[in-house]
């Protein structure tokens, strides 16, 4: 694996894990975690797929942007519940 392939990966997965946590929060009214969530992780990740796919893409480059995503997915909503699992933050 290289290194584009590495970062591409986690670019994907920060893109959808940043994405879904943004959902969860807009959902529950959490305005500066979904401010800040924008700005600092969301954008960035976002910034650098941008960026980054018009280069040539190898087939892992592909495969790993593609499993980026739905392990973001599940990875999120874990974090998103064991975030509100203390009480103070729904």
């Amino acid at each position: 694996m290289t290194t584009h392939t590495a970062t591409l990966f986690a670019a994907s997965f920060g893109v959808v894990f940043f994405l879904v946590l943004q959902s969860l929060f807009t959902n529950r009214a959490h305005y500066v975690a979904a401010f800040i969530n924008s700005l600092c992780f969301i954008g960035p990740c976002n910034l650098y797929v941008i960026k980054s796919l018009p280069n040539a893409t190898t087939t892992a480059d592909n495969i790993a942007y593609l499993l980026g995503g739905p392990l973001a997915c599940v990875l999120a909503m874990i974090a998103f519940n064991a975030y509100t699992a203390k009480g103070t933050h729904e």
